[in-house]
């Protein structure tokens, strides 16, 4: 009888360890894919703003206030004047330390037309793949829990180490390129690891749509085209899954609707026109 009861609590105790350990595995899971979506929108935030691109469609504008001659002259009168007391004297200086730091802001619309693609912010970009190299030290130890044959991600390693070197050296089209290949690893990590298979075929779509992007950057329009629609060949294959589309048919018709704006565009050549297409098609994508 008491041995029956010791069985019955080791078999008792291994159940809830397995029901930890797998509640465990699931919060690693999720955790995981909060990471790779993550590195997915660094990566591409990247890409866009070698070209001045931004996904907002206004942005914040800072502006100092200046101060007109009367008011700085008699606050200098004030600060002048033999009579004033030295507590005075205090008040003046600091209310004119607030005035002169007075800063309104602004809503600027972010237009492409309007943005230079060749004047690139190599400072900002500079910041933003060295907090990604950060944050990539931390992610890759998750997604080595997840999947031990950790080949992919040393080769995500090498190529991020190849990237930083790129926008070092402010190559725009080596950056691209780099850039377009750490993509790469985006779906592969979904896939290797086990995770939503719709959310891979989404990134496989976007991966389609930043190689066309690229292809742009280099006028190579053939690809361009051929990179769209494999965009669209990817994409539709999120139709044959009918429990994730439902309650998405519109997010998802509208995609169809802007990568064939997008293709049948191609042919006028013109890369800012692109640009605008793409953005609006990343948005959608990002959106579904």
């Amino acid at each position: 009888m008491k041995k029956i009861k010791i069985i019955l609590s080791i078999f008792t105790i291994l159940i809830i360890l397995s029901g930890c350990s797998n509640n465990e595995y699931e919060k690693l899971k999720n955790k995981v894919t909060e990471e790779i979506n993550f590195l997915d929108n660094k990566i591409i935030d990247i890409l866009n703003d070698l070209n001045n691109i931004s996904l907002e469609n206004y942005s914040l504008v800072y502006n100092k206030v200046e101060l007109n001659e009367q008011t700085t002259d008699t606050v200098g009168d004030q600060k002048g004047s033999k009579n004033q007391e030295s507590k005075e004297n205090t008040q003046s200086d600091n209310e004119n330390k607030q005035l002169s730091n007075i800063k309104t802001t602004d809503l600027k619309a972010e237009t492409v037309l309007e943005s230079n693609q060749e004047d690139i912010d190599w400072r900002l970009i500079k910041e933003k793949i060295e907090n990604l190299n950060t944050s990539w030290s931390i992610i890759l130890l998750d997604l080595n829990s997840i999947n031990p044959d950790n080949t992919e991600i040393l080769n995500f390693s090498n190529k991020l180490n190849e990237t930083i070197i790129s926008i070092e050296n402010q190559n725009k089209i080596e950056s691209l390129n780099n850039l377009k290949k750490l993509y790469e690893y985006i779906p592969k990590f979904l896939e290797s690891s086990g995770l939503n298979n719709n959310e891979q075929i989404v990134k496989e779509s976007k991966l389609y749509l930043v190689n066309a992007y690229v292809a742009v950057n280099e006028e190579i329009w053939d690809n361009v085209k051929n990179e769209l629609i494999n965009c669209e060949t990817k994409f539709n294959d999120l139709t044959n899954d009918y429990e994730y589309i439902q309650n998405k048919e519109y997010k998802a018709n509208k995609i169809f609707v802007l990568i064939k704006e997008l293709e049948n565009s191609i042919h006028l050549k013109d890369k800012k026109l692109f640009y605008i297409k793409y953005k609006n098609l990343l948005q959608s994508i990002n959106s579904i």
